[in-house]
């Protein structure tokens, strides 16, 4: 797997020294995606009622933590709505899994001794999740370092300047 391609305005920033041709790049508005159904999203039914409310209250928390910021960047746009969306929902299932972890551990007992418990397993694939989601969203460092136009988010200042 390569690097991933370079947005067109960032080309267009850096300078093109091969000459080769740079397509326009998409405009799309910057108008927040429209805050979805979380009840409908995310069911709380059955056994694991209470963990899908939390689930669904820490995907809430965080689209309202980060749409702010990533409007504020001029990075979203209602077309990126199911990858917030996504971003958000791991976050949650993120949260709740460490937390099933820290209650039971992270090893259970099975018929041949003690294993790794299968939530350890759910984490760390939401953790991929996240990380991939999230630089999609410029919601890290590094990935913001990709735009070199965008304005600084709350926060993110440079406490040696």
């Amino acid at each position: 797997m390569g690097r991933p391609p370079r947005p067109p305005a960032l080309k267009l920033l850096e300078g093109n020294p091969g000459g080769r041709k740079i397509d326009e790049p998409i405009q799309a508005s910057v108008v927040p995606p429209p805050e979805p159904d979380w009840d409908a999203l995310l069911p709380a039914v059955g056994h694991t009622r209470h963990e899908a409310l939390r689930v669904r209250k820490r995907a809430r928390e965080e689209w309202r933590r980060v749409l702010p910021e990533l409007l504020a960047l001029r990075v979203l746009s209602a077309l990126d709505g199911g990858t917030l969306v996504a971003y958000c929902v791991a976050v949650g299932r993120h949260d709740e899994l460490c937390r099933v972890i820290a209650r039971e551990g992270m090893f259970v007992p099975s018929r041949g001794g003690t294993v790794k418990h299968p939530a350890v397993a759910a984490i760390n694939a939401t953790v991929i999740q996240i990380k991939a989601l999230g630089a999609e969203l410029a919601l890290t460092p590094a990935s913001r370092l990709r735009f070199s136009d965008l304005p600084t988010p709350s926060g993110d200042e440079d406490m040696f300047s």
